[in-house]
């Protein structure tokens, strides 16, 4: 049972950076905080690899059951929230990437 919720959550966290790294190359650009659906993205799988680490230097029992529900409405977040433009701000805050 151990070994298959490591393999799922090692599989999620790579098809979440696939989905990043597609939709990048669909929008053109890398930027994390273009529209919501990468915004949100990132925190769930922020969020997913900073309970791997965790786990595996310092297991905590019950963890994952607290977060794991948490990672999965910022999934579901960025599936529905995903096509609102964000405030116009970030072109400002994020140009200095750019150069």
């Amino acid at each position: 049972m151990r070994i298959a919720s490591k393999a799922c959550l090692y599989c999620g966290i790579a098809v979440a950076l696939f989905v990043l790294g597609w939709h990048s190359l669909q929008r053109g650009g890398w930027l994390p905080l273009q529209d919501n659906f990468d915004a949100l993205i990132w925190l769930g799988l922020l969020l997913a690899l900073f309970i791997s680490y965790t786990q595996r230097t310092h297991p905590l029992r019950g963890l994952d059951w607290f977060v794991l529900p948490i990672i999965v409405l910022l999934l579901i977040a960025a599936a529905v929230f995903g096509r609102a433009k964000p405030h116009e701000y970030v072109d400002s805050t994020w140009s200095w990437c750019t150069v």
